[in-house]
């Protein structure tokens, strides 16, 4: 018997099964479908996203990226849930340094050496995530690094800020990315810095509005985060 997959996530990584990729080839616009057997042939995993309005239920919702330099069209793929082979987690930060563009490399290292310190070890999504697992070029002039992290004390959110805030100011690089909540809920980590009067919560099957009062309660109960 197969072991049982891991439950995928937003961000987690996807490798088909040979009927998924039929099942996603089948059901693709037919001037997409030169790019999924290209996929295919290069054995590159998709990527969980959220379902829209229009995705059928109880299926497993994907998404494909490509690079900038042809066009960064989004895919969204959508197939029954028996069709994952493979599922992981993200990528690590520290998995993505050889693969990033060369002014990116010593930087980045620095910024996992300063985590580190504070015993965070971040995911990433996004460009450095893609080029790394496609070895297309992703990362441009204006890319940010998209980080993934879960936090359950007040002091972890505290030490993630102060070292981002520093790694910024030395490199004039920028971060952005997500904190997760235990259920997997996410907020934008430079929302919860903002003074905006509602944030954005994204969840695996939605995304909605809450106020900030409402989202401070709820980090303070679920993450152990601060109320300002």
């Amino acid at each position: 018997m197969r072991p049982a997959l891991p439950l995928p996530v937003r961000h987690s990584l996807v490798w088909l099964s040979a009927a998924g990729w039929a099942e996603a080839v089948n059901s693709a616009r037919p001037e997409h479908r030169d790019i999924l057997l290209s996929w295919i042939e290069r054995d590159l995993p998709l990527t969980v996203r959220r379902p829209s309005e229009f995705d059928p239920p109880d299926c497993l919702y994907l998404g494909l990226a490509l690079p900038p330099s042809r066009g960064k069209l989004r895919l969204p793929i959508t197939v029954s849930n028996t069709a994952a082979k493979v599922i992981r987690k993200p990528l690590l930060l520290s998995d993505v340094i050889s693969s990033a563009a060369v002014d990116w490399q010593e930087p980045l290292q620095d910024l996992v050496n300063r985590l580190e310190v504070r015993d965070i070890c971040p995911q990433v999504y996004g460009a450095f995530a893609l080029q790394r697992l496609t070895s297309d070029n992703y990362i441009h002039a204006q890319s940010d690094v998209d980080l993934l992290i879960t936090f359950v004390t007040a002091q972890k959110f505290e030490d993630f800020t102060q070292v981002v805030n520093g790694w910024e100011i030395s490199h004039g690089k920028l971060v952005d990315g997500e904190l997760l909540f235990p259920n997997h809920d996410a907020i934008a980590w430079r929302e919860v810095k903002s003074n905006s009067r509602q944030v954005l919560i994204k969840s695996g099957v939605d995304a909605r509005l809450v106020s900030r009062e409402e989202l401070k309660l709820r980090m303070c109960i679920e993450a152990g985060l601060p109320r300002c």
